[in-house]
């Protein structure tokens, strides 16, 4: 009878555990949920991407650091590209998505699912005409860029706050 009522406890033991853990996990998600929220509407994240897609191609897992950082008053991307290009640069510093500018539109809309989709539309931008970010609930987010003289890529990664 003893081992019964020692199993038991085990038992209540490992449910109670679970129970709390689970409520905690839900109060943290809630808490980045309504983090990432406040980020995109504030104009404030910055994207790391994880894996670069090119349209031809395989996925590409991204070793070094690149971002694509979002504030009120300026868009910086420092992003790499990989596809094909139909118009050649002069400049090989010019080769990647890289790029400052203090004019573009931006827009937010909630998604059905969860999330926001973010449209970005550099005005002053080397070659980039859109970038659209789907960001999800719990952070992770991706974004497809069109450009004017190059084959459109994607990128999986995480958005963050934009820490000035």
């Amino acid at each position: 009878m003893k081992t019964n009522s020692k199993v038991t406890k085990t038992i209540q033991l490992f449910f109670s555990i679970f129970i709390i853990s689970h409520t905690t996990f839900a109060q943290d998600s809630t808490k980045t949920t309504a983090s990432v929220q406040d980020w995109v509407n504030e104009k404030n994240f910055v994207f790391t991407p994880q894996t670069a897609m090119p349209m031809k191609g395989r996925a590409i897992h991204l070793t070094s650091y690149f971002d694509c950082r979002v504030s009120k008053d300026t868009l910086t991307s420092n992003l790499p590209y990989y596809g094909r290009s139909y118009s050649a640069s002069i400049n090989p510093s010019e080769n990647g998505l890289s790029f400052v500018t203090t004019s573009f539109d931006y827009s937010v809309k909630t998604r059905k699912k969860g999330g926001w989709q973010v449209t970005i539309k550099p005005q002053k931008a080397n070659d980039v005409r859109e970038m659209d970010f789907t960001i999800f609930d719990n952070g992770s987010a991706t974004l497809y860029v069109s450009s004017n003289n190059r084959e459109a890529i994607s990128f999986n990664g995480i958005v963050s706050q934009h820490k000035k």
